[in-house]
């Protein structure tokens, strides 16, 4: 059950926090359909703790996901300003990519310049590679932070990123591995699409089918996920 919540908070949010978002009131008691639930969760967050940069990030990037960059930062700019030593790492990502959505290079620049030390972790790589590849088109040293960011967990699932490398790959001259690396692409790509999805939830009410638990080590052994594969396998 630990790992059924485990991988529904990972791909289906929305199913894994319905009964906290019913009993926090962000949905109607009864009601079947979670659709809202998640912007009136993060502003209710944002209110209750209007001194987190992490919960005004929050909001931000979700009005960035549905699209609306300049409203995302507009929301960003409402965040409390802190000091280098004390910025939130997600707040960090979410201003670096916002700019970069609206084409403010320099200031997105700025912003990993700002980044406190030590320099570490999914956000950090991630938004550094964006950064050389498309504002200082520093193709190998956008290939090295792609590599960092996508040895994370969170990077593990992250196929456009793996795009991003591929064409930097390319531009480095280096077309075979780029060749290679769109392979793996395509293989999560799939891994994410809303039918494997389906079929996961299905198998996932049937826990004790052991075909059904080998389908779900198949499927965190093709994203090299490990932890969760030998968590699965026992």
């Amino acid at each position: 059950m630990r790992l059924r919540e485990w991988y529904l908070s990972e791909f289906h949010p929305g199913t894994a926090n319905f009964a906290f978002d019913e009993m926090m009131g962000f949905v109607a008691r009864g009601s079947t359909s979670s659709e809202g639930a998640v912007f009136k969760r993060l502003l209710e967050f944002r209110e209750q703790d209007p001194k987190s940069q992490l919960t005004h990030a929050a909001l931000a990037g979700w009005f960035r996901l549905q699209g609306d960059p300049q409203h995302a930062l507009f929301l960003l700019q409402q965040a409390p300003k802190l000091d280098a030593l004390h910025q939130d790492p997600f707040f960090l990502a979410t201003r670096v990519e916002v700019l970069i959505d609206l084409g403010e290079f320099e200031r997105a620049t700025e912003v990993m310049k700002s980044w406190p030390k030590p320099h570490s972790g999914y956000s950090f790589w991630r938004c550094r590679g964006i950064v050389n590849d498309e504002v200082l088109q520093d193709f190998q040293t956008a290939i090295t932070d792609y590599s960092r960011a996508l040895a994370a967990p969170p990077g593990k699932t992250d196929w456009p990123m793996m795009e991003r490398k591929a064409h930097c790959l390319v531009l480095a001259q280096r077309t075979a591995e780029a060749a290679e690396f769109r392979k793996k692409a395509k293989v999560v790509e799939k891994l994410m699409e809303r039918d494997v999805h389906q079929r996961m939830r299905r198998i996932l009410t049937e826990l004790q089918r052991p075909e059904g638990l080998l389908e779900m080590c198949d499927f965190y052994r093709k994203l090299g996920r490990t932890r969760e594969l030998e968590s699965w396998q026992r």
